[in-house]
Order: C-alpha cells, then sequence, then structure tokens
C-alpha cells in the first residue's frame, strides 16, 4: 500500500521527511543534533505552513 494514499500516511510521511530534512540541515551547517523545542516548533510550523497552502490548492484549483 502507498503510504501517501491515506491522510495518516502523507501527515507521517511529511513528520519524517521534516525530521530527515532537519538532521541533515544541521549535520551540514556543523551544528551538532540535539532537537531543542524551538527547532522542533519551527519544523512543526513549516509542515503545517506546507500543509495550508496544500490544501488550499487542492480545494481552490483541483476540486473546480
Amino acid at each position: 500500500m502507498h503510504p501517501i494514499s491515506t491522510v495518516r500516511g502523507a501527515i507521517l510521511a511529511a513528520f519524517v521527511l521534516a525530521v530527515i530534512t532537519s538532521a541533515l540541515l544541521s549535520l551540514s551547517g556543523g551544528a551538532p543534533i540535539d532537537l531543542r523545542h524551538v527547532q522542533l516548533d519551527r519544523w512543526l510550523h513549516i509542515v503545517a505552513g506546507v500543509t495550508w497552502v496544500g490544501l488550499l490548492y487542492y480545494f481552490n484549483v483541483v476540486q473546480l
């Protein structure tokens, strides 16, 4: 089963990708990986924003 075919799978995939991206950006900048609440809040905010824009696109363009 494709992981993005359900809402739960899409949310989980987005969260996993955000964590992986955060880790890769931290490593490329030379910073140690530690998940402080500020960093986690920032990435959750970015994921929420991307989800919001995706839902706006879906409901306004795709549903026409």
